[in-house]
């Protein structure tokens, strides 16, 4: 079935999203018009309970990338992706174990002040702000460009005027709202996004023939297994999925936009229970996305007539969109219902990432600069910072788009590995790796950050691509005017023969050819590489590192931890003794009370530690 006119009632219900979400931040900036300060603007006082905060943290993630990127997967190579998720979600919970009450007890503003107190260097909180706000601008570009492929799918609008429509919304709410708008603005377009992907589902399958008979197409064609490949050149495997995402779920809670959540909860237990919601929520939705994918792949084998393979759409990327407008032709307001849950989960990411942008922003830039400032110009600052990110990242989306042949996924991840994986990996070279100094720190950020630009720029643009394993297409003998019956995903124009490809691969392309999905272990690897080398060269710390500083034992909240440790905490470079001091301690005769507990352990004293131990 051809394209179907967006009508009057889609209008109508797409616009209500948008207004709702622009009277949710006009309600923050009116409650709040008298005494507003920069700490109620940003981080909302603290005082936001664990499912606002939940319920934030899960929208902030699950943007058009998931939304469109993933049917797209799952249509085109199966749900193999929902590996990687699995594997992001078990390093996000390694993280919350190993680092939750570590960073609750340093109480950052931003993360990079962590930088400055652990490795003493000003400059250093400097740079890690500017590649956050490249990392920032990176992500909310995918997740624009996202947005607009739909809408100008659906919609017929220039994709270039839906950029600048919604990235306009987006910042009119976010500016003048502050995060409480933001977060429950989230909650709203959480619950429409979900609403609108279980519609799709369940209408999609009804249309297919039922549930045995979508997910029976799907197996045999291939859509329901795993590679076991061990070629890193395979763009995914069970191996490159699972554990390579394992990494990338490392520094999620050290994310600014995360970390401004987590600050805005009232306590710890707030925080925790929070998370508890998220990181199972993050798998679940993905698998529902694919389950789009799956349910549109059907719908197509029913009728017989694959859009991708007959040339009605121009991207991979667009292939959900036209599902909806084939699924809801005859359902008035249903296609506009499904383009607001497309837009909320984009709002909801882009309004997040300005609100932490303009968040580092006042307390790493401005704030240490003139700290004398009224409250009142503090906010106007942050208003600001808010317009100028949301401008910069609608024109970055412009440059993005020329990636477009490209899965959503794999634009967004491959991006990622360039500045936030490097930070990650930064993180936990201060936390992990007490002789780690700024020299060190610096050198291996600069590398990771460099290396990474070059790899994922030449992996997204180069005509080598890592080998993908395309699935047969559905048929298409019905399709009005084109007469192939069967053919598979490499006999269309949107994706190139890989045996052209591998022929035409260089030296340099053998790089390129690598699965993204690695490139989060290798920016890690990299700078820990580089950062722990140039350390030890320069001579390491001359000073010790400050203990509140660095994660101890005691920080892990975990059973496989015995008690009898937490008092004492293990580091690379040896044991800092925390527990009270007794009167009668003594080593080797010298009294104890009142020295320096914080400093490093010596020998004779570990020895000591060790045997009280056991």
């Amino acid at each position: 079935m051809g394209m179907v006119t967006f009508g009057p009632w889609d209008y109508v219900v797409f616009g209500l999203m948008l207004a709702g979400s622009t009277i949710i931040g006009i309600y923050y900036a009116v409650k709040a018009r008298k005494g507003r300060s920069t700490n109620e603007y940003l981080v909302a006082s603290n005082s936001m309970t664990f499912l606002p905060v939940a319920l934030s943290l899960i929208a902030t993630s699950e943007s058009s990338v998931m939304m469109l990127g993933s049917p797209a997967e799952s249509y085109a190579f199966g749900i193999e992706l929902i590996l990687g998720e699995i594997g992001n979600a078990v390093g996000t919970i390694i993280e919350v174990i190993v680092t939750l009450t570590f960073l609750k007890r340093l109480n950052l503003s931003t993360p990079f002040e962590y930088f400055e107190r652990r490795f003493r260097s000003r400059r250093l909180r400097l740079i890690t702000h500017a590649v956050t706000w490249l990392h920032y601008l990176q992500y909310m570009s995918v997740v624009i460009y996202g947005q607009a492929i739909a809408i100008e799918q659906v919609t017929g609008l220039s994709m270039f005027a839906a950029m600048a429509v919604t990235t306009s919304i987006t910042v009119i709410y976010t500016s003048i709202g502050g995060l409480k708008a933001v977060m429950w603005t989230d909650v709203m377009q959480l619950t429409l996004m979900v609403a609108g992907m279980l519609m799709v589902i369940i209408k999609g399958t009804l249309d297919a023939g039922g549930i045995a008979e979508v997910w029976g197409r799907a197996s045999d064609t291939g859509r329901l297994t795993f590679s076991l490949d061990h070629d890193p050149t395979v763009r995914h495997t069970v191996w490159n999925l699972f554990f390579g995402r394992i990494l990338a779920g490392f520094g999620y809670l050290y994310m600014p936009s995360s970390l401004q959540r987590i600050s805005s909860a009232k306590s710890l237990g707030e925080t925790r229970r929070a998370l508890l919601v998220t990181i199972p929520a993050f798998p679940i939705l993905l698998l529902i996305g694919l389950s789009q994918g799956i349910v549109a792949y059907g719908y197509y084998y029913h009728i017989r007539c694959d859009p991708v393979a007959s040339k009605q759409v121009n991207s991979l990327n667009q292939i959900l969109p036209f599902f909806i407008m084939d699924l809801f032709h005859n359902v008035p307001g249903m296609s506009g219902f499904f383009l607001a849950a497309l837009s909320s989960a984009s709002l909801s990411t882009v309004s997040s990432c300005l609100s932490a942008v303009a968040h580092i922003t006042w307390y790493d830039i401005v704030k240490p600069c003139r700290p004398n400032m009224s409250e009142f110009k503090g906010v106007l600052v942050a208003k600001v910072t808010v317009v100028i990110a949301g401008v910069l990242s609608c024109v970055l989306a412009v440059i993005v788009s020329s990636a477009g042949s490209k899965s959503l996924h794999q634009i967004v991840y491959t991006l990622l590995s360039t500045a936030r994986s490097p930070l990650n990996a930064l993180f936990y070279l201060g936390a992990l790796f007490p002789f780690a100094n700024a020299k060190g720190a610096i050198t291996g950020l600069l590398a990771g950050v460099s290396f990474m630009l070059w790899l994922s720029l030449g992996s997204m643009f180069s005509s080598a691509g890592s080998a993908s394993n395309y699935l047969p297409s559905a048929p298409t003998d019905n399709c009005p005017g084109f007469n192939v019956t069967t053919p598979s995903f490499v006999n269309s124009t949107l994706v190139p023969e890989q045996e052209e490809v591998d022929k035409n691969r260089s030296g340099l392309d053998a790089m390129y050819s690598l699965s993204y999905t690695l490139f989060t272990s290798i920016a890690i690897a990299t700078v820990l590489l580089v950062g722990s080398v140039t350390s030890l060269l320069t001579g390491g710390n001359r000073t010790p590192a400050d203990p509140d500083c660095l994660i101890h034992l005691k920080d892990i909240q975990c059973w496989c931890v015995p008690d009898t440790l937490r008092s004492t905490s293990t580091t690379c470079s040896g044991i800092y003794e925390l527990s009270p001091v007794r009167q009668d301690d003594t080593v080797d005769g010298e009294d104890l009370v009142g020295t320096d507990l914080t400093r490093p352990i010596s020998a004779k004293e570990t020895v000591l530690a060790e045997s009280s131990l056991s």
